[in-house]
């Protein structure tokens, strides 16, 4: 009987270590946040701003960003995988960079996603 109790007790010490483990390394993941890039607009078409395939790593030295607001030139996204901005991923706790994007063209007004603009070219 003390050998049942004693491997019961070990068997529930096994478990409870794994869930602490597994609940440790989820909550050590989820605080983990993306490295964000630089992303230049390289698009010629406005209504391009909200699509990831407008933007590219190095910027365009005809258009440089020069903060006249007219147009987006810069933004911060993490990379999506495939070499564009992940423009779904969240920018803040309530946002996406998609939203703050958009929300950026409204307002004229960088934000944590858009960090410079450049003239209509």
């Amino acid at each position: 009987m003390k050998n049942w109790l004693r491997a019961g007790a070990a068997l529930l010490a096994c478990i409870f270590g794994l869930l602490a483990f597994y609940a440790f390394q989820k909550a050590d993941k989820s605080s983990e946040k993306a490295t964000l890039l630089t992303w230049y607009f390289i698009s010629n078409d406005v209504m391009d701003r909200t699509k990831p395939d407008a933007y590219a790593l190095t910027e365009d030295e005809e258009r440089p960003c020069d903060n006249i607001k007219q147009e987006i030139c810069s933004i911060l996204a993490p990379d999506n995988g495939y070499g564009k901005p992940d423009l779904n991923a969240l920018a803040t706790s309530s946002e996406t960079h998609l939203q703050q994007i958009e929300r950026a063209i409204a307002d004229l007004e960088v934000n944590e996603t858009v960090h410079a603009f450049r003239a209509k070219y």
